[in-house]
């Protein structure tokens, strides 16, 4: 806008200064035929005409040249001005996210449905898991899913990781975590643990006692690293329960974003892979539509009640792989009770997935390599050389 006016003043002073020097010329020729002495010289008269078209001429130029600039001008400014009021596209622009009745969203349909079967796992604890097991081997980026439930003695002392993240999601109850470089915290319920192991943890995870020795409940994916960032540095991210952001996108339907975005909220938890967890909960009779990045892995992880998952209704504990073409999938709650479930997407790793325990490369040798680190703890262990954690020495 400025630019705008700036070349309209200076066109306005030009055309004072042209017509002040037309109105001199004409005012000049005025009053040559009232002086005492008229002008008979056919050279004078001549001149003075030819002084007074000049100025004419230049007005005439002037204001054409006025009118062609106040074109350009305006046309700059609507220029200036869509460019200042165009969105910015990224890649969440070509992502629908439509509520559950719009007839525009394409659905994504199920593949694949794999019950989770209760078994042991660590010290004492029960799991349930179907990413990870022969039904569900590396569902690239996720290597595993765990649905665990863990009463206070048993546990998971201290084990090393590398080559992948552990993102650990409290349902009910709270664990410890104590690592060899000094992090030690606690996560309860509804808190989230993003740990990026990297280039090598050595840690321990210990339920914490409950009332009547409840279990201690929740959720464990393990997500894998693209292999230029598996030895990266480790690193932490917890959030509690309460700086989650939730989307509401009808009265029936609460989505809690853990990462990635749901109806415009995003998480701030930040990745080194596209992952989006959602964890949903639908009130009898609701539905939502949630969109997903295109060509993106996607399994809904049933918890409770039976919600309606591209039109097939599922038990809770069920693992439900979607396909990848479509906007995102569409979920009902035709049931009595609440259906609660989460929604995990990821990018998908075009890379080999070598794994010997919590080792996760992408080659033998690296295999090879990182046992040969841990036990010679070199090379991102060499802090776990004589270290325990105190909150391990409970199962001593």
């Amino acid at each position: 806008m400025a630019l705008f006016m700036f070349v309209v003043i200076v066109i306005v002073l030009l055309e004072i200064k042209v017509m002040r020097r037309t109105f001199v010329i004409v005012r000049g020729l005025s009053r040559s035929t009232q002086i005492s002495q008229p002008i008979t010289n056919a050279t004078g008269a001549i001149k003075y005409k030819r002084h007074a078209e000049s100025g004419i001429m230049q007005f005439i130029t002037i204001a054409k040249f006025a009118f062609t600039t106040l074109i350009i001008a305006f046309a700059i400014h609507r220029i200036i001005n869509t460019i200042r009021t165009k969105p910015t596209i990224n890649t969440q622009d070509t992502i629908k996210t439509q509520d559950a009745s719009d007839m525009s969203f394409i659905t994504r349909t199920i593949t694949k449905v794999v019950r989770a079967i209760e078994q042991s796992e660590g010290v004492g604890a029960r799991v349930r898991r179907t990413i990870g097991t022969g039904n569900l081997r590396n569902l690239s980026p996720f290597l595993m899913l765990d649905h665990f439930s863990v009463p206070y003695g048993a546990g998971f002392p201290d084990h090393p990781h590398r080559g992948q993240e552990t993102v650990t999601y409290m349902l009910d109850g709270a664990f410890q975590h104590e690592d060899f470089v000094g992090h030690a915290g606690r996560i309860e319920t509804g808190d989230l643990q993003w740990m990026t192991a990297g280039k090598g943890i050595v840690h321990s995870e210990m339920p914490v006692k409950q009332p009547g020795n409840k279990p201690n409940v929740g959720l464990q994916l393990w997500v894998d690293l693209p292999e230029a960032k598996k030895l990266t540095e480790p690193r932490y991210q917890e959030l509690r329960d309460a700086q989650i952001p939730r989307a509401h996108p009808n009265e029936k339907v609460e989505i809690k974003v853990i990462s990635g975005d749901s109806f415009g909220v995003k998480s701030p938890v930040q990745t080194l892979v596209g992952v989006w967890y959602l964890d949903v909960k639908i009130a009898p009779g609701g539905a939502v539509s949630q969109a997903l990045p295109a060509s993106w892995t996607t399994f809904v992880y049933t918890l409770t009640g039976r919600p309606t998952i591209a039109g097939k209704e599922v038990d809770p504990f069920n693992t439900v792989v979607l396909s990848t073409e479509g906007d995102g999938i569409t979920i009902e709650n035709k049931g009595k009770e609440e259906a609660r479930f989460v929604i995990i997407s990821g990018e998908p790793l075009e890379q080999r997935v070598v794994q010997h325990g919590p080792f996760v490369m992408t080659s033998e040798e690296g295999i090879y390599d990182a046992m040969r680190d841990f036990m010679s703890h070199s090379n991102g262990f060499e802090r776990a050389k004589g270290w325990s954690s105190e909150i391990g020495k409970a199962m001593d």
